[in-house]
């Protein structure tokens, strides 16, 4: 997706029929069902909001966030064993407060 050029209406058209196949048909060809990554290439097709600047988020930053959750999923809150709605709370809990707290320090 990354290119130097400005994507043309031919090329955001062929990425919305690729989208499109993923999505129609991922369940059958893959047999699992979709995450959340996969559902969320529908937002790639269709532009932001006018006046909403998306270039400061990038791929890596949500990898780097998604890796820290999962440290702390799968490393710090085993300890609550098969109870994994509690074992998510507490892990969005740390994750959220490590994102904020660069902005709490004086």
């Amino acid at each position: 997706m990354l290119h130097c050029r400005d994507w043309t209406s031919d090329n955001i058209n062929a990425w919305r029929y690729v989208v499109d196949d993923i999505q129609r048909y991922w369940c059958a060809e893959a047999s699992i069902a979709a995450f959340p990554k996969l559902r969320m290439l529908r937002h790639t097709v269709n532009p932001p909001p006018s006046g909403i600047d998306f270039s400061a988020a990038s791929e890596a930053q949500s990898e780097s966030f998604h890796a820290q959750f999962n440290q702390l999923f799968h490393d710090h809150h085993h300890k609550r064993g098969i109870h994994t709605a509690e074992r998510l709370r507490h892990s969005l809990v740390d994750a959220a407060l490590r994102a904020v707290q660069p902005c709490l320090a004086p």
